[in-house]
């Protein structure tokens, strides 16, 4: 599981597979996902963002029924 995680992010941020698994950006990213947190990668810029999942449910709010 891990090593599709790893050659995915690797792709994504446009790095080898042996570089992807030695970035700590990646190993960083396959902890968030471990620990419940929502991962976004803008591959354009080789950015990535992690939310806490529990917080985003937490926060959001419910639409009236109507």
């Amino acid at each position: 599981m891990f090593n599709d995680l790893i050659d995915r992010f690797g792709s994504n941020l446009g790095l080898s597979p042996e570089e992807a698994m030695k970035s700590d950006l990646v190993k960083k990213l396959c902890s968030a996902l471990v620990h419940g947190q929502l991962v976004v990668i803008d591959s354009n810029q080789s950015k990535s963002l992690t939310f806490d999942l529990e917080e985003i449910q937490q926060n959001s709010t419910e639409l009236p029924n109507e």
